[in-house]
């Protein structure tokens, strides 16, 4: 019997943004990132609000292109939602990987916050787990890093080159 080794890589993003937790926090959401994601795409599965919460589901595609080089679907369901502090994320890609994302916000004051990202990236099967992987998580954080930042201090989209 063969057994599946799993490979995990575990990538961090920090940065401050000028504005407060209770203004960036909502904006962790599938609907209200269409405002500061330039080309956001999704398709919201389950919500009882119609926008994020605890066990909220969503559907995109653009993060596979990224990491897969392929639309492969990436479903998203939220498992922790504390609002103004801390939100988790777990994204099930297809037969390729479980993705575990973790924002945490804290007040920095003088109306700035800190933001960490983290993704814990665990394979499912063993050839998802390259040398560009960790690269291409890390051009997913910076990315949502730098978008949300820009758009929390300029109330604008920042638009992909």
């Amino acid at each position: 019997m063969n057994k599946l080794r799993t490979k995990r890589i575990i990538c961090t993003h920090k940065e401050i943004i000028k504005a407060r937790t209770d203004n960036i926090f909502p904006l962790l959401c599938p609907v209200e990132e269409l405002k500061w994601i330039d080309n956001w795409k999704y398709q919201l599965v389950y919500s009882d609000s119609s926008v994020n919460e605890n066990n909220c589901i969503f559907r995109e595609n653009m993060s596979g292109l990224i990491l897969f080089d392929s639309p492969v679907n990436i479903t998203w369901t939220t498992t922790l939602y504390e609002p103004n502090s801390r939100i988790q994320f777990v994204l099930m890609c297809g037969e390729m990987a479980v993705i575990k994302f973790d924002i945490e916000l804290q007040d920095q004051g003088n109306a700035s916050s800190s933001i960490q990202f983290m993704f814990t990236y665990t394979s499912l099967k063993e050839d998802t787990v390259d040398k560009t992987i960790q690269g291409k998580l890390m051009t997913i954080l910076t990315f949502l890093a730098t978008s949300l930042k820009y758009y929390c201090e300029t109330g604008e989209i920042l638009k992909m080159s």
